[in-house]
């Protein structure tokens, strides 16, 4: 397949890349062409509020993978910016790509949502069909778009699916950007760290895995479907007691271990055949912040 990605350069979009360049040809939306030095992929600049590089980034694929966001503040999520910049620019922008993947005859799209479409949960365990509470803007947009993605999915226009990942970790460009890279780093020096708290994570190569893979099967199992992509929860403690293993060093600590608030469940995109890397994979990222950290 020729695939086109937005969010080509980000976090996400790089690991993605390299998930699958080796079987596929990849076409990158990128504000800053010249900071991509890839020669393997097609780099294209643009963003989503403007038409002409979505049509161009589209034209001849056979799917599409928008994992972009439009930033006009200084974060994801508390810090979006002007509200109606910010949903004009990513709920439009969305609009727009979809439209122009439909014009363009692209087989596939697949939105990358977030886990921050629940802002508020019911008590138990939470599966694909839980309703949407966001708190942030980042949440409202997000969810806005899955409903979009599946309405194009529900009249037949496009085979549309939507993933919907928690929050992200893995080994990221400079390290020091990296989730847990903080807590490793005081680790190292000796310093004090907070073990309380803790969340639902993924790995950065999962969420790709899991993209591929929806990519790579057939339309009538995942058109119009939303897929969880959460591993497991991860206390804080248990991160910084794999980190003070590796480094060698009795740790500082202060604070009490969190517990689990909600479930999130994976079982739908593990019925596809998905396997996430689980407590394996937390060692190998940790191990590598100790190495690169250490080292720096």
């Amino acid at each position: 397949m020729k695939i086109a990605i937005t969010g080509a350069s980000g976090f996400l979009g790089r690991n993605l890349i390299d998930e699958l360049k080796p079987d596929h040809r990849i076409r990158g939306l990128t504000r800053n062409v010249s900071a991509n030095r890839d020669d393997e992929i097609d780099w294209l600049p643009g963003d989503l509020e403007d038409p002409e590089s979505l049509d161009c980034l589209v034209d001849g694929c056979d799917a599409v993978v928008h994992a972009a966001v439009a930033m006009r503040g200084n974060s994801f999520i508390g810090g979006e910016g002007d509200p109606i910049e910010y949903l004009q620019a990513n709920v439009m922008g969305t609009a727009r790509l979809i439209e122009a993947a439909v014009d363009a005859g692209c087989g596939r799209f697949v939105f990358v949502s977030t886990g921050a479409v629940h802002g508020k949960t019911l008590p138990g365990e939470i599966d694909e069909t839980h309703p949407h509470w966001p708190t942030s803007l980042y949440g409202i947009y997000k969810a806005s778009c899955e409903s979009l993605v599946h309405g194009y999915a529900s009249m037949g226009k496009i085979v549309a699916s939507t993933i919907r990942p928690v929050s992200i970790y893995g080994i990221d460009e400079p390290i020091g950007e990296s989730r847990y890279a903080g807590l490793v780093g005081d680790i190292l020096g000796g310093r004090q760290v907070d073990i309380s708290g803790g969340g639902k994570v993924v790995h950065v190569r999962d969420v790709a895995g899991a993209i591929r893979l929806i990519l790579e099967t057939a339309p009538e199992r995942v058109s119009g479907q939303t897929f969880n992509a959460v591993d497991r929860y991860v206390p804080i403690a248990e991160v910084a007691d794999i980190a003070s293993e590796l480094c060698g060093v009795r740790m500082k600590s202060l604070g009490q271990p969190a517990s689990k608030a909600s479930n999130m469940l994976n079982a739908k995109l593990r019925s596809l055949g998905f396997n996430f890397g689980g407590i394996e994979l937390l060692k190998e990222t940790i191990s590598q912040l100790v190495r690169g950290l250490g080292s720096s």
